[in-house]
């Protein structure tokens, strides 16, 4: 599979539809990598400051990632969901990095929480093939029903780990 692929908006969305708009379930989905940023900014911010699977990476990395995910997500799919741009290359682009940073976290996780990221990735990845399949097959209402939750089951994993790695190690050092 040629990379240029995975980064292409196929097929574009011609039909207008409520489902689609900002205010919707899939429109305000856009925005739970910000929310979970926000969150981690004013919960977590020393989650990752702790003697025991401590993660060497500044937390503060991961928050611009989730904040800026948010916002090319949002562009891609609401603002320009019915044509090309180069949006939805940026919105893949970045997913692809917040998703590669998070899993490098990997090595400095507990077996609880590898098993929470690789739930969190399997679930997420069979959630994103669904709203492909659906939206090649132009059915509009299971697509959005299912990138909705492609973008809501990620960010609900990770707070899930950082609340696991707040109540086990964080509290407590």
């Amino acid at each position: 599979m040629k990379l240029s692929y995975i980064f292409k908006n196929n097929p574009i969305i011609n039909e207008k539809s409520d489902l689609l708009k900002w205010c919707s379930i899939y429109g305000l989905s856009s925005f739970s990598y910000g929310i979970l940023g926000i969150l981690i900014f004013i919960c977590f911010k020393n989650n990752f400051k702790t003697e025991k699977h401590g993660i060497p990476i500044p937390i503060y990395l991961y928050i611009s990632g989730l904040i800026i995910q948010s916002i090319v997500t949002f562009m891609a799919d609401i603002y320009f969901i019915n044509s090309e741009s180069i949006c939805h290359n940026i919105d893949r682009f970045v997913a692809l990095i917040n998703t590669l940073s998070f899993s490098i976290c990997f090595f400095w996780m507990s077996f609880f929480g590898k098993i929470i990221l690789i739930f969190g990735l399997t679930n997420g990845l069979y959630l994103f093939k669904l709203s492909r399949y659906y939206r090649k097959h132009s059915n509009l209402r299971l697509y959005t029903y299912y990138h909705s939750l492609w973008h809501i089951i990620l960010p609900a994993y990770i707070f899930i780990w950082l609340i696991f790695r707040d109540i086990m190690w964080v509290k407590n050092t």
